[in-house]
C-alpha cells in the first residue's frame, strides 16, 4: 500500500506567530519568569521578566500553546524546541512558531518535518535570518493521513526518548564519578593533612606535588581530512567530529584543546584520532588517566590563553601546571571505583550514536514516504 503524500507551504497550515517584544530594561538577572533570547534558546535562560509583565503580555498578545514547535529565526537557523507549557517567554522575531490547528499537519510530526527542511531564500543562498515570508513559503512533504503522521512521529519520538534517557543516565554516572573524586581528593577523607604553598591548600602529608609534564607526555593531534570514513572517533575542541579508518593512539588519554574552546577537556579510553588543534596525552603510569582528567578539567584555561586572536594554549604551559599526586594505593582504589561508571558511560554513548544514526536514517525515508510505517 502506497502512502499518499502531500506538499504544504508552512503558510498554508497556520500563521507565523511570535511573542510581544520585551525591552532590555524590562528584564533582570535575578528572578521572575524565564525569558529566552536566541542565545539561550533550547538551553537555560539567563534573564527574567516580572510575573506581572508575563501575565499581561500572555493575555494580550501571541503566546505558544503546549505542543507548538518553536523555531530559531536568527543565528543558527531552524533549531527547534517543543513548547511543553512551562512558564516562559521568548524573544520576538528571533523565536517564532506556526500557530497550527493540526488539521493538516500534527505538531508532533511538524517537529520532525522541520529537521528535514533546508532553510534557504529563493535565490538558494543560506540565510542568516528567517523572515516571516521565508517561513511561510517553506515547503514540507508529509503523509496526507493524520493517523500515519502520528505513527511516524511516535516512532521517531520513541528513538529520541531512548537517546535522552541514555544521556540522562550518563549525566548521573558522570556526576557520581565526580562526587567520588571530590570526596577522595578534595576532601581528603581519612588523611592527615598539611598546608602546601604551591597549591595553596592542605593536602595529605604523604602525597606529593608534581608538574603535569612529570605525569604524562603531551602530543599534538594531526589533520584528518585525508582519512576515509571508518570506525575510529575524531575529536576536536567541540567533541566528536567524525569517524575515520585510522587512529593516532589506542589507550587512556586526556584531550586538551590547543586552540578554540580551551576549557573543553575530554577523557578517552579507546582507539581515536584527534585534530591538529588538540593535544592528546600519554600517561606515564597506570591509574593516572581518570585522576588527571578531573584534576585539570576545572582549570580555567581561557584565563591562561596565550593567543592574541584565536584562544590558544601551549604544551610548555601545560607541562608546568602543578597538581597533587596521591599515593599509588589511593589512585588504584579510585580507579577501581570509577572505572565501571566510565565503561557504562562509554557503552551508553555508543548506543546513543547507533540510535541517532537509526533516527537520522529513518527520518527522511518516513517523511518522504519512501518506507511505510
Amino acid at each position: 500500500m502506497t502512502v499518499e503524500m502531500k506538499k504544504y507551504k508552512l503558510g498554508d497550515i497556520g500563521e507565523v506567530r511570535m511573542c510581544k517584544r520585551i525591552l532590555k530594561e524590562d528584564t533582570n538577572t535575578v528572578s521572575g519568569i524565564p525569558f529566552f533570547k536566541i542565545g539561550t534558546f533550547g538551553n537555560v535562560a539567563d534573564v527574567f521578566i516580572t510575573r506581572k509583565k508575563f501575565e499581561e503580555y500572555k493575555a494580550k498578545y501571541s503566546y505558544p500553546k503546549k505542543g507548538d514547535v518553536l523555531i530559531s529565526a536568527a543565528g543558527t537557523i531552524g533549531r527547534t524546541v517543543v513548547f511543553n507549557g512551562e512558564e516562559a517567554y521568548f524573544q520576538d522575531s528571533n523565536i517564532v512558531w506556526i500557530e497550527n490547528d493540526e488539521s493538516k499537519v500534527v505538531n508532533a510530526l511538524l517537529y520532525y518535518a522541520y529537521k528535514n527542511v533546508k532553510w534557504k531564500v529563493s535565490n538558494g543562498s543560506t540565510i542568516l535570518r528567517l523572515y516571516n515570508d521565508d517561513l511561510r513559503r517553506t515547503e514540507i512533504i508529509v503523509p496526507a493521513d493524520i493517523q500515519v503522521q502520528k505513527k511516524i512521529a511516535s516512532i521517531l519520538s520513541t528513538l529520541d526518548k531512548r537517546i535522552e534517557n541514555l544521556r540522562a543516565q550518563n549525566r548521573v554516572l558522570e556526576q557520581t564519578a565526580k562526587t567520588i573524586y571530590d570526596y577522595t581528593f578534595l576532601q581528603c577523607a581519612g588523611h592527615q593533612t598539611t598546608y602546601n604553598k604551591t597549591l595553596n591548600r592542605n593536602i595529605p602529608t604523604n602525597w606529593e606535588v608534581k608538574k603535569l609534564g612529570e605525569l604524562l607526555t603531551i602530543k599534538n593531534g594531526k589533520d584528518h581530512k585525508h582519512l576515509k570514513d571508518g570506525p575510529f572517533a575524531v575529536y576536536g575542541s567541540g567533541g566528536l567530529m567524525r569517524k575515520v579508518d585510522s587512529f593516532l593512539y589506542d589507550g587512556e588519554s586526556v584531550l586538551i584543546p590547543r586552540k578554540g574552546t580551551l576549557n573543553n577537556v575530554m577523557y578517552v579510553d579507546e582507539k581515536f584520532w584527534t585534530v591538529d588543534t588538540m593535544f592528546y596525552t600519554v600517561m606515564n603510569k597506570p591509574y593516572y588517566g581518570k585522576y588527571i582528567y578531573y584534576s585539570v578539567r576545572d582549570i580555567d584555561f581561557m584565563a591562561r590563553n596565550s593567543g592574541t586572536g584565536v584562544p590558544s594554549m601551549t604544551s610548555g604551559y601545560l607541562n608546568t601546571i602543578s597538581i597533587m599526586l596521591p599515593d599509588a594505593q589511593t589512585l588504584e582504589n579510585f580507579n577501581n571505583q570509577v572505572t565501571p561508571l566510565f565503561k557504562k558511560v562509554q557503552l551508553n554513548t555508543k548506543q546513543i550514536e547507533a540510535l541517532t544514526t537509526q533516527r537520522n536514517t529513518l527520518l527522511p525515508l518516513l517523511m518522504t514516504g519512501q518506507i511505510e510505517v
